[in-house]
């Protein structure tokens, strides 16, 4: 046995056994997400000072994702999933070219709802980490928000994410700014 599957074999047995204690209070979830938003994506420093441009976005970005998340509620308050989304981006530039395209993104997610699951609306906070590989954006990136859950079936937020982008003109990293809507129906 390799010491890679020694370590795979007692993750697993740890977490069997983590589960089996706390069978009681962990369920499993899932969800079924949209996400539209609209965004900047800022250039580099040494972009801005080669075209002369004053302030430091030059393309906008709107896109929409639709997707799922898996994964297991721990005593009706914290949550931690995997999830896939596909994405749909349109991102336009200052002088007026257009590109558009689908990708694909792949995240961790972890949320923490309050309030007890019998109040009808409940606040919670999120965090995601992942890839997202798609026109005006692929590279790592991070989001977080909140919003409320209605009835424990439908949730509704606000979400920042942040990534990076290439420009092959210039080979230099684009930051991008995306707040976007966040709606999931859970099941």
């Amino acid at each position: 046995m390799t010491f890679a599957s020694k370590i795979a074999l007692t993750c697993v047995l740890c977490l069997t056994a983590t589960l089996s204690f706390a069978q009681k209070g962990v369920r499993y979830r899932g969800s079924v997400d949209l996400d539209p938003g609209l965004g900047l994506i800022q250039m580099s420093r040494a972009q801005m000072d080669e075209m002369g441009y004053v302030i430091p976005f030059r393309w906008v970005f709107a896109g929409a994702g639709i997707g799922t998340v898996q994964g297991v509620e721990i005593q009706d308050h914290f949550f931690v999933g995997a999830g896939a989304a596909l994405l749909g981006t349109a991102v336009t530039n200052g002088d007026g070219g257009v590109t558009a395209g689908f990708g694909l993104a792949l995240f961790l997610d972890a949320e923490y709802t309050f309030l007890e699951p019998s109040a009808k609306t409940r606040p919670y906070v999120a965090v995601r980490a992942g890839y997202k590989g798609c026109a005006g954006i692929a590279s790592p990136t991070w989001s977080v928000g909140g919003g409320i859950r209605l009835k424990d079936h439908l949730a509704i937020g606000l979400m920042y994410s942040q990534g990076y982008s290439r420009d092959d003109e210039y080979d230099s990293p684009l930051l991008c700014h995306v707040p976007h809507l966040h709606l999931a129906w859970f099941f």
